[in-house]
């Protein structure tokens, strides 16, 4: 389903997180007396899409904004669509900046998602980075979304002050009790202009090298084929001037693909450990990441095995998971 996104950098935000410079990422500095004319001359220079989409506010704390600000967002989008093939607003905020005053605002309108800018479900990690909540809320705030028929998604960060192998194991345990319909993971950048560029500098924190961010979410990657949480993004996207304003940390244009590349090597080394020959079964949405970004698997296979993969596109195939069909 396609999603039109809307952005309100840092907007609404009452707490200053010691990595975030929503303006790099998202590329513009909208305040808040533009946002409803900029919003719809925004709306009407969108090409409605044939199919069902979306509309999302990202960035920001969505209901942490003034009221009346909120019902106009959410009321010229509304009647903007109506008639259309619209299947609702998604917006992302805090777990904390969902009170039942706010819920019952937001839920006059035909809100379809909420992202909740959960990061970790560490108490020692979030209080590291300044978020001002407790893991502990976040049961309660899934459940009151669920009572309205909305879909819950997660956004989680790696590679964050204090995190251990604990924190990860938490994340994951929690996750599996939340059941979210959907995740998504930015593993930490030191950004310019933030409280963590300062840390960073005098040396008070070191960011994931690539390889580690690729490896930490591979057991999030095994999540998703357990419980079917899916994950939806992986790394943040290559905004412009995002690159220019990273002063260090695993970034990388395409660092989803190199996650589940590595994901399927595990997966194909595991079979040729046991067997030699044959041809694997894999579902064609998967095939870019079975062959490997720039067809790094396929490469490697071939250099340390003597093996060149060999595949059929299946469509009745699970997404992540692999068939070897031996000759």
């Amino acid at each position: 389903m396609k999603i039109i996104p809307f952005f309100l950098p840092e907007l609404g935000c009452r707490h200053s997180c010691i990595y975030c410079n929503q303006r790099l990422i998202t590329g513009t500095g909208l305040q808040i007396p533009d946002i409803i004319p900029q919003l719809k001359a925004f709306l009407c220079s969108v090409a409605i899409p044939a199919g069902e989409f979306e509309f999302a506010f990202y960035g920001g704390t969505f209901t942490a904004l003034p009221e009346e600000l909120i019902n106009g967002m959410l009321g010229t989008v509304t009647e903007f669509f109506k008639g259309t093939s619209f299947r609702g607003i998604r917006f992302s905020t805090r777990p904390d900046e969902l009170s039942e005053k706010i819920l019952e605002l937001v839920f006059r309108f035909p809100v379809s998602t909420v992202e909740l800018g959960v990061q970790s479900f560490d108490d020692q990690v979030l209080g590291k980075i300044g978020r001002g909540y407790s893991a502990e809320i976040l049961p309660g705030v899934v459940e009151n979304l669920r009572r309205r028929r909305t879909r819950v998604g997660v956004q989680l960060m790696i590679g964050l002050p204090a995190e251990t192998r604990r924190t990860h194991r938490l994340n994951l345990s929690s996750l599996k009790n939340l059941n979210p319909d959907f995740l998504r993971i930015y593993p930490l950048l030191v950004l310019k202009g933030t409280e963590l560029e300062d840390i960073y500098q005098k040396g008070g924190f070191t960011p994931l090298s690539l390889k580690q961010a690729i490896l930490s979410c591979q057991p999030y990657l095994e999540l998703e084929k357990i419980t079917g949480i899916r994950i939806i993004r992986l790394g943040l996207k290559d905004e412009p001037g995002l690159s220019a304003g990273v002063i260090a940390g695993p970034h990388h244009p395409s660092f989803g693909e190199l996650c589940r590349t590595h994901y399927f090597l595990r997966r194909i080394q595991r079979f040729l450990r046991k067997k030699v020959g044959g041809t694997f079964i894999v579902n064609p949405a998967d095939i870019q990441y079975f062959l490997g970004y720039r067809r790094s698997n396929y490469l490697t296979i071939f250099h340390n095995y003597n093996f060149q993969l060999q595949y059929i596109a299946d469509m009745k195939q699970p997404r992540g998971i692999l068939k070897l069909h031996t000759h």
